[in-house]
């Protein structure tokens, strides 16, 4: 059986063949993706704001939400909204970032500071403070922000509230030494005040009715209460569940929201529970309103976004306008106009297709569950794998459920016909499609197989992490000859993610965990070790090529896509302007390559020449 040698690289003494660059862009799926909403500030019951990740602000105009676009990166992620009147807003939120809107348009403000913000708030229109990482304190006197010194550079601040210019209160805490803070401004200077507590390590919320009627809430569903002179602990209770907001209009009347779509109200004597309608997987991080029958709750959870409004009597969910993110793991296809990729979109999986002219979800929520690997042999025939076993086939109409007879993930699928087809997953599973129904080949152990590929149904590599049998050493490869899968020794430290031939004789796999990402190269007779030109924290999870001079390999360096090319010579790597984390990558042809991913992105990469 082949063995593994080290080498610097691999080449072709003949040298490559001469080809101009892909050029890579972004194309739409057709989504709006948002996971989470982080806060909410209303004007008058019809013109409510709200923001949160992807760098998103929506708009509700008393009838619907909309999505406001702004040119900032869509890793931003933005914390906190408020405004002095409808013609002056601001919006805070990662690296210092500050928005500001004058009634007409949203403009970037200069912070001075590439802390990330997380509240903001204010007593006129030159008076507004923003808190956030690093116990950085901001403030705005009409004309420009500066650094107001808090002595809390260790903490976070969450944060901030006043009852007037000259009584403001932050809140926030220290999530390593579990201690909780807050601080106190009289109109002259910051002072750390007690919380009259040790029980709570963090405080998330803050908000009052006046200055002797203070309520701070945050974490194990600690509620506390500032009665003008100390901070007591007003309630432990309904709920042990993180408490994130707090906002009322009243002595009587308050809400408090938090985790596992926990609302709370005060009426005055006692907190209690309310029942809202929304999914217990939501996590509500803030709530705010103009009126006791106009209130806001805002979130997200595995379905995206979330929102919830109160009329005086009842809450019940609104609808955003956005669809949970699409996660694509992997992409396949038959030809540059039948293109399948699928993966999650929310808790439910996601199948998208293109034909040749754009992208469609052409089926999403068929199963609560992830799909990790596809593959076709005709327009026809398509499979799909993924969480719990599952197994899709697409006949030419429908997508519809195999039974398999595992419940293990699988990770991949390959076959070389309709009715030759493997898919390989966790606890060493294989599982063979014969075209009559599905066969456990092997299953049992920890270990996980991540790719498959083969040149022929006699020569079929699987690659994963530490296969061997007894659970010793880093044999990351298994081989079929058609008859029996045996075991390949290879002492490369690293997990093998993805496989992909030109030819039995040319075989590259990929993956991470290495000083660099390992690329392993094989010749028909050995396999070597070829650098990949990365550092140890890039893992690449998809290779293909067309041609043995014309490769490519997908992944991520902490979350950042990382795309790299092989031309028959050397590795190299390739700008795809994205911020899209990458997962797989396949081609038509040389000049028709799609790479797909996750991350704060709606979208996918298309390479053409």
């Amino acid at each position: 059986m082949a063995s593994l040698a080290l080498t610097a690289c691999h080449s072709d003494s003949s040298g490559p063949p001469e080809m101009a660059p892909l050029s890579w862009s972004s194309v739409s799926i057709g989504t709006t993706p948002l996971i989470d909403l982080l806060d909410v500030w209303s004007a008058s019951p019809s013109d409510v704001w709200a923001v949160g990740d992807y760098g998103r602000i929506l708009h509700h105009n008393g009838t619907r939400w909309a999505i406001v676009p702004v040119d900032i990166p869509v890793t931003t992620l933005l914390f906190g909204v408020w405004g002095v009147s409808s013609t002056d807003v601001w919006i805070v939120g990662t690296s210092g970032t500050i928005l500001h809107y004058n009634g007409a348009i949203w403009s970037t403000v200069a912070s001075g500071t590439s802390q990330a913000l997380r509240k903001v708030w204010g007593t006129s229109v030159a008076d507004v403070w923003a808190v956030g990482d690093g116990g950085i304190i901001l403030h705005y006197n009409g004309t420009g922000w500066s650094v107001a010194s808090s002595g809390a550079t260790q903490d976070h601040l969450s944060a901030v509230w006043g009852s007037s210019a000259s009584d403001v209160w932050v809140a926030g805490g220290n999530s390593l030494s579990r201690t909780s803070l807050l601080l106190h401004y009289d109109g002259t200077r910051w002072s750390n005040v007690s919380p009259g507590t040790t029980s709570i390590n963090y405080i998330d919320g803050i908000w009052g009715s006046a200055a002797n009627d203070v309520w701070a809430v945050g974490f194990a569903g600690t509620i506390l209460h500032y009665d003008g002179a100390s901070w007591t602990t007003a309630r432990s209770g309904p709920t042990t569940l993180a408490l994130l907001g707090v906002w009322g209009t009243s002595t009587s009347n308050a809400w408090a929201v938090g985790t596992d779509g926990t609302v709370l109200h005060y009426d005055g004597a006692t907190w209690s529970s309310s029942s809202v309608g929304a999914s217990p997987l939501t996590n509500f991080v803030a709530v705010r309103g103009t009126l006791g029958s106009d209130v806001w709750a805002v979130g997200g959870g595995p379905n995206g976004a979330a929102t919830i409004h109160f009329n005086g009597s009842n809450w019940s969910p609104v609808a955003t306008g956005t669809t949970p993110p699409v996660y694509l793991d992997a992409v396949s296809g038959t030809s540059e106009s039948d293109v399948w990729a699928v993966g999650a979109a929310g808790d439910s999986a996601a199948i998208a297709h293109y034909d040749g002219n754009r992208w469609s979800l052409f089926s999403k929520g068929i199963i609560n569950s992830h799909l990790h690997g596809v593959w076709a042999s005709s327009v026809s025939n398509a499979l799909a794998v993924g969480d719990f076993g599952r197994i899709l086939h697409y006949d030419g109409q429908t997508w519809s459920i195999q039974p398999i007879g595992t419940t293990a993930i699988l990770r991949a699928v390959w076959g070389t016909s309709a009715t030759n087809v493997w898919a390989v997953g966790d606890n060493r599973t294989i599982v063979h499609w014969d075209g009559a129904g599905w066969t456990l080949v092997m299953s049992g152990g920890t270990q996980t197989f991540y790719g498959i590929w083969g040149s022929s149904a006699s020569d079929i590599w699987v690659v994963g992490e530490n296969l061997l049998s007894n659970g010793s050493g880093d044999v990351l490869l298994l081989h079929y000859d058609g008859a029996v899968w045996s075991s390949v020794d290879n002492r490369t430290p690293a997990t093998l993610l993805a496989i992909w031939g030109a030819s039995a004789s040319d075989v590259w796999a990929v993956g991470g965990g290495g000083t660099s990402a390992p690329i392993l190269h094989y010749n028909g007779t050995t396999w070597s070790s070829v650098s990949s030109g990365t550092d140890a924290l890039t893992v690449l999870t998809g290779v293909w090529g067309s041609s043995s001079s014309d490769i490519w390999a997908a992944g991520a360096d902490e979350g950042k896509a990382v795309l790299l090319h092989y031309d028959g010579a050397t590795w190299s790597s390739v700008s795809t302007g994205t911020a899209l984390s990458l997962e797989g990558v396949w081609g038509s042809s040389s000049t028709n390559v799609w790479a797909v991913g996750g991350g704060y992105s709606d979208t996918m990469l298309h390479g053409s020449r």
